[in-house]
């Protein structure tokens, strides 16, 4: 033991080894604490945003549309944001490590708080609305977000596959209304009568989600009509928040 105090002492002497000040060292921590303070908040407020994708995807009409539906399952699952989330949580634990007591704690212990933390902290951020938000961020600021990200406009723009989302022109007879659609283009769309016992209000403007299929250029057979604010899944019940993305009765998508 005294040939490695002895060892240690020469180390010191020879390598001209001082003594950083106290502050550094504090410093150093709090800078580390800041950092995992803040990848745990961005992967909260990602996971809200996960959350928002999931619950407004149409995951019901998958069973209606006439494409591939293992292929709808897959688009509808926000991958690049998961990775996000993925990515922080790794950032976290690596800092959270190297903190003065880090090392105490276990691997798994640490994952599981982490994960906790975002399930309860990413829900509270999604019912508050801020899931919408920081979609729309990404939509905006993200490389290579909109075009590995579907959400709802998109889903109900592709009316070879029996979707169609449009605005409603006017009425044209009991079983058939105009609608235009986000591209602008105009549709004659034909209602089913069984379609039609449960029609909603066809107000001139009003946006609507429309499965069926395509009966001949411009001509649309409705074998179900749901307004476009109706949902089956969670919604937000504080949603203050505004969105910047374009709404059912523009006429431009956000994504080209």
């Amino acid at each position: 033991m005294t040939g490695l105090s002895d060892k240690i002492l020469n180390d010191i002497k020879t390598q001209k080894v001082s003594q950083r000040p106290a502050w550094i060292f504090r410093s150093s921590e709090l800078l580390k604490l800041l950092f995992l303070g803040v990848t745990l908040v961005a992967g909260a407020f990602a996971v809200s945003a996960v959350i928002f994708l999931l619950a407004d995807y149409e995951w019901d009409v998958g069973l209606y549309q006439n494409g591939d539906l293992p292929q709808f399952i897959l688009r509808g699952i926000p991958f690049y944001l998961i990775i996000v989330v993925i990515v922080l949580g790794v950032a976290a634990a690596v800092d959270f490590f190297r903190t003065k007591t880090g090392y105490r704690h276990g691997t798994a212990a640490v994952v599981a708080v982490y994960v906790g933390f975002l399930a309860v902290f990413g829900t509270a951020l999604y019912l508050y609305g801020f899931g919408d938000y920081v979609d729309d961020v990404f939509s905006r600021l993200a490389p290579g977000y909109e075009a590995a990200t579907w959400h709802r406009d998109e889903i109900w723009s592709e009316p070879e596959l029996g979707l169609l989302g449009a605005t409603v022109v006017g009425r044209l007879g009991p079983l058939e209304f105009a609608a235009r659609d986000f591209h602008g283009n105009a549709w004659d769309i034909r209602v089913t009568p069984e379609a039609a016992a449960r029609l909603p209000d066809l107000t001139p403007g009003r946006p609507l989600r429309i499965i069926g299929r395509v009966r001949d250029e411009g001509m649309f057979d409705a074998k179900d009509v749901r307004p476009w604010d109706g949902h089956h899944g969670f919604r937000r019940p504080l949603d203050f928040l505004p969105s910047h993305r374009p709404s059912p009765d523009q006429s431009q998508k956000l994504r080209s």
